[in-house]
């Protein structure tokens, strides 16, 4: 039934006598729906809680209580109660509650809005049976409500004669309420209250509600990056992002910062409210956090600003990238909780020296070649989106492999490992018992005669987790554990699923990346801290293939690989835990140090404690005699790199044609037949990706989708996927194979098209690989495009760079520069956008990556964009001192006498460096404004 009722936004309607009584019918007989839920990250599924109900599993007297309430046309997974629900339960921090009053929500709005008295009366009457059954006390409980559910909060407050802890209205409903209605939420309802206002004037009400009111970005609707999304969809995206914001201040308390501000500023003359202008002003304004850490004796109107995607918040957060992936999968509703997990996709492989290739293991009782029963069974786990070939894995491998160690078994569950981060962490435990079984009847059905205490498991970040649950499999009873940088994000002290001491005889731990990406926590009999714990590790600022963060999380298991090539590599002097975390300093000299332990393969198993030891930046990262001597073979042997006379399956270098009538690619082949919508008078495009990428690659998509016939997009994605230093060296051999294949897939089939009407792009390492095209044919095809052009292990003169020898026309463009990408022009013409270096415009509130990955990829972005927009990218001549030195001494693009434009349209005749500015959201370019 619908019910239309027309009104002054904010006023009550005036009901005729029979439209009140069906109202009323439809009120009772949605209450009987309304129900509370809780929720645990130990328990299958929601559980509903009835007043005859024993305790919930999991339920935690000692934590606070968390109630969140939908609103209008929601229910108790509703996109505003997820994200909110599975920050908690994320941090384990609290009980988590949910009510549920989907029928009454689901009718029309003006039946919904005036059921919110008698819903917080019914949820009231159950929290109350629920809190006395529990002997807990409504000073503990917070309760949470979006929209309507706001309100219900407030009457659920009043039920309770505002004995309620804590009352957080998230963009309280304004429609159809008054200042002074009755059953609205209001400050007396709670100890605390406080509400935040996203959607001021349409679907939210400007009227204060709490003892604390906030107004990010002043209130009103839209909110930064609604603009669209409002139109679209009546201002929904403003009014759920309140619930967003708060769970977001869940995970990053201190990331809303606001500013106290009057009511009159605040929407008349916003300038004095402003956090920056409050810093430098005379007249210091209270600041606040505005979420889960606002002061519960905070008082007032509260103003603060937001970025218009998440993380929204804009504290200074230095690892903000890393703990991105512990909140981003709530703002979508991402279950962790009881999945039905495909564990048969656990695989494990065997390894041995004399083994050309690895065994897939199966259930059995036929020896394995080579295996030794006299020697350790050495048990390795990846980590968090990777696999068992993964550049954490693989130097620990080749290191035991080198070393002689028969007995390597590596463990695949990549097929579970990728996904949403914490939905990923809640799987350790059963992957880990699941592996325990999988050892008994793959490895020890084999071999019974092998002890308990003669297994070694080693497992990397999310790894080492699983780890100590493969030992809680055996009781506890393995030989040993060890940790390298056990995953730190939703784990807490005390879990019962992470690494600790009783998971095996033995368990050491490496922390590297601590209090990020990995635990700083000691979790271990034994635990090392290099250089101290935390990132970055030395050498991580100029990582090739990561951040600082992402490099430091990787050293755990590269030092770990080092110790088994040189056992005294790594010595560790004993320090205790509170000096190392607030002042390493005053950890002992090696020298002066009584109590040494060498960390690694060979530690003394009678070491407990923390220790701490520096390392150096680059391989041989140890600080042991004859370093210099042994850097050459190390290097070989460590990294399992055969740079010199490497046999590259070249047969999986694949090239795929696309063109816009064509509805999905074609595989090339070496032929004559002539290919669909081909162009012979257009110019080929063939598009090159970079490293651990493929051909349908985020870098790629963008150049291939612009609406050209002969483009040609390659996949060498088998051998760009390693360790940087060994993919880094394929790039000449990649570069002339492709040149081959060129010849016999495209050449062969338009045998007259010019050379000169080439042209080969190629983004990081694939810039170079481009380059080598050009090599192959002498440089006498048309042209190469580097885009960003990888920097790591190139240095300038290198033969397998690309350079204005490789091609007519070499144009490069450089927007993460001596980072992952070259700031050396590199072409004819090179081009740098806003100077050059990281973080370019946009990137430092970028959501999934960091700021030095999104530079990098800014440049197929910003070429990808020029293909649409010619003049989008207009740069002005500007030397590369200058341009490296002091940009700001460069002309302005109207002062400048000598213009270009960057992209696919530049003039060849143009020769030297460019420089020019863009937006930080696209279109980019600023040439033109679409």
């Amino acid at each position: 039934m619908v019910i239309l009722v027309t009104t002054v936004h904010g006023d009550e309607p005036r009901y005729r006598k029979e439209t009140n009584e069906i109202i009323r019918k439809l009120q009772e007989e949605q209450l009987t729906s309304v129900g509370i839920y809780y929720y645990s990250p130990y328990s299958k599924n929601e559980s509903r809680i009835h007043p005859e109900d024993p305790p919930p599993i999991g339920f935690n007297a000692s934590l606070p209580i968390k109630v969140i309430i939908h609103g209008w046309m929601g229910n108790k997974n509703h996109i505003t109660i997820d994200p909110v629900k599975n920050a908690y339960l994320a941090l384990s921090c609290c009980n988590i509650i949910t009510v549920n009053w989907e029928g009454g929500a689901r009718q029309n709005y003006d039946v919904a809005r005036y059921m919110v008295d008698t819903v917080g009366k019914r949820a009231g009457e159950l929290l109350h049976s629920f809190l006395m059954k529990m002997n807990a006390s409504a000073v503990d409980v917070h309760i949470l409500g979006h929209s309507l559910g706001a309100h219900i909060a407030g009457n659920i407050g009043k039920y309770f004669n505002g004995t309620i802890g804590r009352i957080s209205a998230l963009d309280p409903a304004g429609p159809l309420f008054r200042v002074n209605s009755t059953d609205a939420c209001g400050r007396k309802d709670a100890i605390f209250v406080d509400a935040i206002h996203t959607d001021v004037g349409v679907l939210g009400e400007k009227t204060q509600r709490g003892h604390v009111d906030f107004y990010p970005n002043r209130g009103f609707p839209p909110q930064p990056g609604c603009y669209l999304l409002d139109i679209l969809t009546f201002s929904s995206c403003s009014h759920f992002r309140a619930p967003l914001l708060y769970a977001e201040s869940i995970l990053l308390p201190e990331q809303f910062l606001a500013v106290q501000c009057e009511i009159s500023e605040l929407f008349n003359s916003i300038k004095k409210c402003r956090p920056k202008n409050n810093l430098i002003s005379r007249e210091k304004r209270q600041m606040i956090f505005m979420g889960e850490a606002t002061p519960s004796s905070a008082r007032g109107i509260f103003y603060l600003e937001t970025n218009n995607a998440a993380p929204y918040g804009r504290g200074k957060h230095l690892f903000r990238d890393v703990v991105v992936l512990c909140f981003v999968f709530s703002f979508y509703g991402l279950s962790v909780l009881g999945e039905d997990l495909n564990l048969d996709s656990v695989k494990m492989y065997y390894f041995a020296p004399e083994l050309s290739t690895e065994m897939l293991l199966d259930n059995g009782s036929t020896p394995l070649p080579y295996f030794n029963e006299s020697e350790t069974v050495k048990v390795i786990i990846h980590g968090y989106i990777a696999g068992y070939k993964h550049l954490s894995i693989s130097p620990l491998r080749n290191a035991y492999l080198s070393a002689g160690a028969h007995n390597v078994f590596c463990v695949d569950w990549s097929e579970l490992a990728f996904g949403f981060y914490p939905t990923v962490r809640y799987r350790v435990a059963k992957v880990g018992h699941h592996l325990g079984y999988m050892m008994r009847t793959q490895i020890m059905s084999r071999y019974p005669n092998i002890p308990l205490e003669q297994i070694h498991v080693l497992g990397h970040s999310l790894g080492a987790h699983i780890a100590g649950n493969v030992g809680r499999s055996f009781n506890g009873r393995i030989g040993r554990v060890t940790g390298l940088d056990p995953a730190h994000p939703a784990f807490n002290e005390g879990d019962k699923d992470w690494v600790s001491p009783s998971t095996a005889l033995f368990v050491d731990t490496i922390h590297t990346a601590g209090n990020t990406l990995g635990q700083m926590t000691p979790t271990g009999h034994v635990s090392f801290y290099p250089n101290g714990g935390p990132p970055p590790q030395p050498g991580c600022l100029l990582i090739d293939y990561a951040t600082f963060v992402q490099c430091s999380h990787l050293r755990a298991p590269i030092f770990y690989a080092e110790s088994i090539i040189h056992p005294k590599a790594f010595p560790g002097v004993k320090c205790d835990f509170d000096t190392i975390t607030n002042d390493v300093e005053q950890c002992p000299s090696l020298r002066d140090s009584t109590d040494i332990a060498y960390m690694g393969e060979f530690v003394d198993r009678k070491a407990t404690g923390t220790y701490f030891f520096p390392t150096y930046s680059v391989p041989p990262l140890w600080e042991g005699e004859h370093r210099d001597v042994v850097v050459l073979c190390f290097v070989f042997s460590f990294y399992g790199l055969s740079v010199l006379g490497e046999d590259l399956n070249l047969d999986s270098v694949k090239m795929y044609y696309f063109a816009p009538e064509l509805s999905t690619e074609m595989l090339l082949d070496n032929g004559s037949t002539p290919l669909p919508y081909f162009n012979e008078s257009e110019t080929v495009k063939v598009i090159i990706h970079g490293y651990i990428a493929g051909y349908k690659h985020l870098s790629i998509s963008p150049l291939r989708n612009a609406g050209a016939h002969n483009v040609f997009c390659v996949d060498w994605s088998e051998l760009a996927f390693g360790f940087y230093p060994t993919v880094r060296y394929r790039v000449a051999k990649v570069g002339h194979h492709l040149g081959y294949m060129m010849r016999t897939q495209i050449m062969s089939r338009y045998p007259n098209i010019p050379l000169e009407q080439i042209h080969v792009l190629g983004h990081s390492l694939g810039a170079h690989i481009a380059g080598n095209v050009g090599r192959s044919f002498n440089g006498r095809i048309g042209r190469v495009t580097g885009l960003d052009p990888a920097h790591p292990a190139f240095n300038e003169g290198d033969k397998d760079w690309v350079s204005p020898s490789t091609a007519l026309f070499v144009d490069t463009i450089h927007t993460a520069g001596n980072t992952l990408g070259q700031m050396t022009p590199t072409g004819h013409v090179s081009f740098y956008p806003n100077g050059g270096p990281p973080p370019q415009p946009g990137c430092l509130l970028i959501d999934y990556a960091t700021f030095v990955q999104c530079s990098h990829l800014r440049a197929p972005i910003f070429y990808a964009e020029s293909i649409i927009h010619p003049k989008a990218f207009p740069g002005v001549k500007c030397d590369f001192d200058t341009i490296t030195n002091d940009v700001e001494q460069c002309p302005s693009l109207r002062d400048s006498t000598d213009i270009a434009y960057m992209g696919e349209f530049v003039d060849r005749k143009a020769t030297g460096t460019y420089f020019f500015l863009t937006y930080s959201v696209p279109p980019f370019g600023k040439g033109a404004r679409f």
